[in-house]
Formats: C-alpha cells, structure tokens, sequence
C-alpha cells in the first residue's frame, strides 16, 4: 500500500442507505463515522439512498440531504419495467419524495430471490441498463448540490454509481463492503454470477473498498477480482460511558439482532431449554430487534417451545431505542446470537463486550477472528442448540468466567473498536492520495471507458 497522505479537512458524502422501516447495522456504522467526521472538523453530508434511514441520534454538525437518491420505488419500477426509463423525470421526482418512500417502505420487496436479483442486477448494470437514468440524476445532483470530495458508498450493490460520479469530477470513491456475499448467494442463478461479475467490473472505478474483517476480505476476494485496493479496518462503535450493571438471581439471555430465521433464533430457545433442565437458577430471554413481535413465527415457536419449562421465562422487546438497548445489554449475563449465516460484521456484538457483557457466537465469518482479538466470548459449533446449551450451562456455573470473559472484551472492545482509536485509520484509508492508491490499470480502464 502506497503512503496515504492525509489533508487536513475534507469534504465528504456518505450515502446512507437505509433500510425498509428498521435500524439498518451499516446505516448506523456510517452515521457513526461520519459523526466522529464532523467533529474532528470535515465537512459532512449524508444522503439518503432507497429509503429515508433511521439513526440512534441526530448531530448537527452533520448535513444531511432532504433528497433521497435512488428512490426505492423508482429503481423497483425501472427493474422491473425498463421502458419506464423515457418516462419524463418529473414523475421520477414524486416517486421519490421521502413521505411516500417511508409510507411504501414497508412493503418492499423482501423475500423473492427472482425480484431480489432482477433489482440488484439492474442497478450494477448501471449507466448501461435499466437504472441509467436514476444513477445519473443522483450524479447529477451529488455534484451540483453536495459537491463533496470525497463519496462514500455503503456497499458493493451501489459501485456501479462510481463512473458517473467520477464523470463529473468528483475526486475520489470510496466503498464499504459488508454483507453483500450473503444476499448476492441468495439470488441464485443466473443474478449471483452477474451481479459479481458487474462488482468486480465496477472496482475499477473506485479508489479503494474497505471492509471490516479480514475473514469478509477472504469471501471478497474468492467472489470477483478486484481491481482496486481491498483494505480492513476496525468495525468502530460508539462506546458507552458507563459499564455494566449486576443482574439479580435471574440469569438473563439476551438475543439482540434482526428477528429472521436464519438468525437463529429457534436454536437459542432450544438451548434455553435444554440449559434450563440442567441448572436451579431462573433463566429470563429477552429477545429484541427488529420483527421481534410474539406475532412473527420464529417468536411464537420459542414461547411455544419454552411454554411451561420449568424456571424460564421470556420477556419480548421488538426493536429497542438506544437507551432500552444499552439498558438490556448491560443487565443481561450474555448476549447470544446463533446465526446460520457468516456474519461479516455485527455492531451489537461489540456493543455487548463493550459493557462488559460476555458473547456467545458461531465459530463462523468474522467470530473467531473478534473473539481471537477480544476474547470476551466462547465460540459454539454452528446450528448446534446442544453445544450452545453446554456453553450457557458453563456460564450460569460458573461466575469467575463470566467476569474474566467480561472485562478482558470491554477492554479489548474500548481498546480497538472505539471509534475514536478506529477513526483514524478509517479517515485515512477514505481520504488516501488519490494520485497513487489505485492500481494503474484501474486508472487506465477507467480512462478507456470514458
């Protein structure tokens, strides 16, 4: 990696994309730097892209845009009726007005691997297909309106705007990586094999992609060539001031993610149970995130399966503010998250090490390699309801790890992941020298292209 010559303020635009009617992880991730941005003294804007996000807290020393780039309902239409494309724009802009993008939010499309691909398969056929007239206008706007130096994209899924925005001088393009892999697998054929064919063409445009865990690296990599810097950086969080708080007799199990199946909740009530039949001391579940209603099916399949064991009890939060989430992970003995798919990152893990709250993780994705730095938790074979029941058997027996696996995370956590011995490294890696961090023959294709 070539020196980074950092200047002394920027201008920079983030483009947040929000997430249909719930916190997004990397929506939260992004505002969270783009905070620690403005208060060292760049001038930041966010703009929304899809749907309007929804953040923890506000900050003023950030701008952010009232537009919404990218519209939800207008890349829908565009996909899935390309000759929409000759509609006048005008139209476009009603479509895009946050009021109906928060109205229409949830009811997106969420589950149908074939509208799934056909959407994210025409946006990365950017200024070539369907999407050209969105990925130009949001250009367009991004370089009238902000006219930032530096843009950053959320994820892979929007690399296809980089063209356009270096088109209109924008000096440098940065992008996040984090979780496409999952999504992109779910597609199926043909859009997986697409749409990585279209990341790895779209890499040349940008400066660098940053991604959080050297595993993510690893899948990136065996995914599509890249033809720009893939770097790693620390996941930063927004540390609590104030650590953890002792429960009382109960011993409380947090779940605190996305309430889906392939997060695996249903593998958590059953460990809960078994744990529960092998120890005298009460066991409370809380479980909270977004879709965390007793409606949802994975919910009522725990009440069901915990229905009448004998010292469990379940408590359902939904989706929770900051306080009441710092309140549960800070009252609760462990988080655990039995996921069945590789994570890539997970905010809240690290938040439950930062108050000192030991984790319970697959030995899967990013897990061993956060645990290997923090050792605040234990790895569990993944799927596995027996082996995470031994482990919070373990737990609940055993205080004097509870405590050594508690502080030595906060202080790992506080140590690398706060974002403020984070943020550096990140400012760096996003403001580079644009004259020397991409590869030559980036520079040259995209000279080509033009």
């Amino acid at each position: 990696m070539s020196t980074l010559v950092v200047p002394t303020t920027k201008s920079i635009a983030f483009i947040v994309a929000g997430a249909p009617g719930a916190y997004c992880g990397s929506c939260l991730r992004d505002h969270l730097i783009a905070r620690w941005l403005a208060a060292r003294g760049d001038e930041v804007c966010l703009v929304p892209a899809y749907v309007p996000p929804r953040f923890e807290c506000e900050d003023r020393r950030l701008k952010r845009s009232a537009r919404v780039v990218l519209g939800g309902v207008s890349v829908y239409l565009l996909a899935r009726f390309p000759w929409l494309r000759h509609v006048p724009r005008g139209l476009f802009a009603l479509l895009d007005s946050p009021w109906l993008l928060r109205l229409v939010a949830g009811t997106a499309v969420r589950g149908d691997p074939e509208e799934l691909g056909r959407v994210a398969l025409a946006v990365l056929e950017g200024i070539t297909g369907a999407e050209r007239p969105e990925l130009l206008t949001a250009a367009d706007w991004l370089a009238t309106h902000v006219r930032p130096e530096v843009v950053v994209l959320p994820n892979l899924m929007l690399a296809s705007l980089a063209p356009a925005l270096r088109s209109r001088s924008i000096d440098r393009v940065v992008a996040f990586a984090a979780g496409e892999a999952p999504f992109i697998d779910r597609l199926g054929e043909p859009y997986n094999r697409l749409v990585w064919q279209w990341i790895g063409r779209w890499t040349a445009h940008l400066d660098r992609v940053i991604t959080f865990s050297h595993y993510y690296k690893s899948v990136l990599s065996a995914r599509t060539s890249f033809h720009c810097p893939l770097d790693v950086a620390p996941l930063p969080i927004d540390v609590p001031s104030v650590g953890r708080s002792e429960p009382d007799r109960l011993f409380r199990v947090l779940y605190l993610s996305r309430v889906v199946p392939e997060k695996g909740l249903r593998i958590l009530g059953q460990a809960v149970r078994l744990a529960a039949m092998r120890v005298d001391r009460p066991i409370e579940l809380h479980i909270a995130g977004s879709g965390g209603s007793e409606r949802v099916p994975e919910v009522r399949e725990v009440l069901d399966e915990l229905h009448g064991t004998k010292g469990v009890n379940v408590q359902v939060h939904g989706e929770v503010e900051r306080d009441r989430k710092l309140s549960l992970l800070r009252s609760s003995h462990v988080w655990v998250l039995p996921t069945t798919v590789a994570d890539s990152q997970n905010v809240a893990c690290l938040e439950a090490l930062a108050v000192g709250t030991p984790v319970v993780v697959p030995a899967t994705g990013w897990y061993p390699e956060l645990l290997d730095r923090t050792r605040g938790g234990v790895l569990v074979q993944p799927g596995n309801a027996q082996a995470f029941a031994d482990v919070l058997q373990r737990l609940i027996q055993s205080p004097q790890l509870r405590v050594l696996l508690g502080n030595t995370g906060r202080e790992q956590v506080r140590k690398y992941h706060s974002v403020d011995s984070a943020g550096e490294a990140i400012r760096a890696l996003l403001i580079g020298d644009p004259s020397s961090d991409r590869p030559n023959q980036a520079r040259e294709l995209e000279a080509r292209e033009k």
